[in-house]
This record gives C-alpha cells, structure tokens and sequence, in this order.
C-alpha cells in the first residue's frame, strides 16, 4: 500500500533500550517542525542517535518527535504512532514531524518534501490524520519552521487541511476533543 517510502523503524537506528512508558493519544492532527541543526550537520543515524540524546537530557524519555526527515528524504520514526509525543506544549497530542535542517536559513531539500507530502498522505491514509500545521504557530516564543514554512503557509491558507491553533476544539483540561472531525 505505501510501498513507494520506507519508514525507518525506532528499533533499527536507537540501539539502546527505552525505559519508561507514555500515554496513548489520539492524533487530530501533525504539527511539523525544523530541528534548527544546519542541513550540512546531517552525518546519517549518528544524528538522529544525537537528537534523541538532547531531548533525553532536557527530561523526555526518547526523542519528542514522531518521525524526523532527514536532508535526503529518509525518515526515521522517533515515537510510536500512538505515543503522545513531546514537540509542543499543550499540543503533544498532535503528531510531531520534524525536518531535519534550519528553515530560517536554508531551504528544504527536493527529496526532503517529497517525504513530508509521502507521511502526510501516509497518516491520512492509514490512521485518517488529515490537517496538519506548524510550530511556530503554537507558541510565540519560537521560530520552528522557519520562514520557508510561513511562505507555504501563504500557498496553503485556504485549503482545508491546513490548520491554525484557533480552529481547534481544545481546552487544557480536557486535551483534544476526539469527536470532533479533522
């Protein structure tokens, strides 16, 4: 069905054990970031390994992402589908995709995009994950995404896949409203 992309599985590139559990949560929808690291940074697995040792210090028990794509369109699965992820406060119910490279000041590989549109058909397809949106929009105190997100934004705006943190069903007790369709 998705043969055209591989997903590189957590267990193929982590290689120590995972300790700890999270919750299962229920995806509305996917929240894509930058890591901020240059493109020109990207040595293979070892990187990715590198990204889950920073999340890891800063308290996260693995790597806060869902799934990170790499400068030649590789992606690798961070958190299970079903884990919550730990990529944006107050929204870490929502699917975390981040592309590796600093979109602030270099732009997204070929490949790169291909990947993102392949795991956003993907997470359509397969688990009805069909809106998607944008770090910077979830909170004032960044910039992820960078300003090549925000040109796509501009592109995308009145298509009814994209969405702002204000069309969400949300309240902070009670997290997502999981009737309510996306």
């Amino acid at each position: 069905m998705y043969s055209d992309f591989k997903i590189i599985k957590r267990e193929e590139w982590l290689k120590s054990g995972i300790p700890g559990r999270v919750k299962k949560v229920y995806h509305p929808f996917s929240i894509i970031h930058h890591t901020a690291i240059s493109k020109n940074e990207y040595k293979g697995e070892e990187t990715i390994r590198e990204i889950d040792r920073m999340h890891r210090e800063k308290g996260f028990y693995l790597i806060g992402y869902h799934f990170i794509i790499t400068p030649d369109g590789k992606i690798f699965e961070g958190r299970k589908i079903f884990e919550e992820g730990a990529h944006t406060r107050k929204f870490n119910f929502a699917v975390g995709i981040a592309l590796f490279g600093n979109f602030e000041k270099e732009k997204i590989e070929y490949n790169q995009k291909i990947s993102l549109f392949k795991i956003l058909d993907f997470l359509a397809k397969k688990y009805f994950i069909r809106k998607f949106s944008f770090h910077f929009l979830f909170s004032k105190n960044t910039v992820c995404g960078g300003k090549i997100f925000e040109e796509f934004i501009k592109d995308k705006k009145s298509k009814k896949i994209f969405i702002y943190p204000s069309d969400l069903s949300y309240n902070s007790v009670s997290g997502p409203n999981p009737i309510q369709t996306f």
